[in-house]
């Protein structure tokens, strides 16, 4: 769609497009207010929001919007996060109940390989029934050395292993379906954790070069611009918000 270039030139904006690296938009977000200035909100009526005590349920549902949120971006604008792996302990190796331990180890694994071999990753840890820790996340297969398990997922994918995980075994298989689709699969590892709470004080963990949206900010007539689309508020802000989403278009490649 045609979008006006035209900014205002006071420094704060009231709608925020967000595009993927290669420049196709994959979100805009209008506001009934300019509320965004330099990539941040500034509005009294966000900032007392973020002032106000909330209940942990409210924090905690707010935390796990942003890690949801944060990983989702990190799935749509990477399309070479194409590989979903689990990573499992084995106690013999190292405590898997104990996350100081383990991620200090895993920390390690993973940074020599960024290092070496380029890898990119997103892995979001999740507790077995019995307390211990694995994780479940995407690599880009260009950096990963994989043997073949000899079997095969439900849809016929082969399932490798991690040729050099040294810390228990793994699980690897090649992703399927929209960007969109996977975001949102890895995103329910997320939702899990509002029972067990941040494993260690952390939803996931991220690192290489991963891609980032990027953002745009222009000024349009609220009720014109978007004029087919909802609004909807958010709690407590008394703003009116558009969105579009357009990721669900954007295939796996």
């Amino acid at each position: 769609m045609e979008l006006s270039k035209t900014l205002l030139f006071a420094d704060t904006y009231n709608v925020r497009i967000k595009k993927h690296p290669n420049g196709n938009i994959l979100e805009i977000l209008s506001c009934n207010r300019p509320i965004w200035s330099d990539g941040e909100t500034h509005n009294k009526d966000f900032q007392k929001k973020k002032k106000r005590v909330k209940n942990q349920d409210t924090d905690v549902s707010s935390s796990i919007r942003r890690a949801k949120h944060k990983i989702y971006d990190y799935i749509i604008c990477n399309d070479d996060l194409n590989l979903f792996v689990t990573l499992t302990l084995n106690q013999d190796c190292i405590n898997r109940y104990d996350y100081k331990e383990i991620i200090r180890k895993l920390n390690n694994w993973l940074d020599n390989r960024v290092r070496r071999k380029g890898l990119k990753y997103i892995l979001v840890p999740e507790l077995h029934k019995d307390g211990a820790i694995h994780f479940h996340g995407f690599f880009n297969k260009s950096a990963c050395k994989l043997t073949d398990s000899n079997h095969k997922y439900k849809d016929n994918r082969v399932i490798y292993n991690l040729e050099d995980w040294t810390l228990g075994f793994t699980t690897a298989i090649d992703t399927v379906g929209s960007r969109a689709k996977i975001g949102n699969y890895i995103c329910k590892y997320i939702t899990k954790q509002i029972d067990s709470g941040r494993i260690g004080g952390r939803y996931y963990l991220s690192g290489g070069n991963l891609a980032t949206p990027v953002c745009e900010y222009i000024s349009e007539d609220f009720c014109e611009f978007l004029a087919d689309v909802d609004t909807f508020e958010i709690d407590n802000t008394n703003l009116l918000f558009k969105k579009v989403d357009y990721t669900q278009h954007i295939d796996n490649t």
